[in-house]
């Protein structure tokens, strides 16, 4: 099995994958850390939401082609800015429940 972060590599070069790949780990780690901060924003919604990323990344990492696709980038990309939403969110009428 080919692994996606290694054909990015041969694709684009060491600053192409950083483009493509970074912000999605880097997504991944803020909301991580911003949801242990404040334990009120640990939500079932939050947790699947912060799974659902894991998972593309950790599908990409072992199986090849996962982000080239633009339909896969653009579902990843609406569901890592509702968890920065979900997390990083300060006042009550930016939540997706209003």
């Amino acid at each position: 099995m080919e692994r996606d972060f290694l054909s990015h590599y041969y694709t684009q070069g060491i600053i192409g994958t950083v483009l493509l790949v970074g912000p999605y780990v880097i997504l991944l780690l803020v909301c991580i850390v911003g949801m242990l901060l404040s334990f009120k924003k640990i939500t079932m919604r939050n947790t699947f939401m912060l799974l659902g990323v894991g998972l593309a990344i950790c599908s990409a990492w072992f199986t090849g082609n996962v982000l080239d696709g633009l339909v896969v980038t653009l579902i990843l990309g609406t569901i890592a800015g509702q968890l920065l939403r979900g997390v990083y969110c300060k006042n009550e009428t930016c939540s997706a429940e209003n």
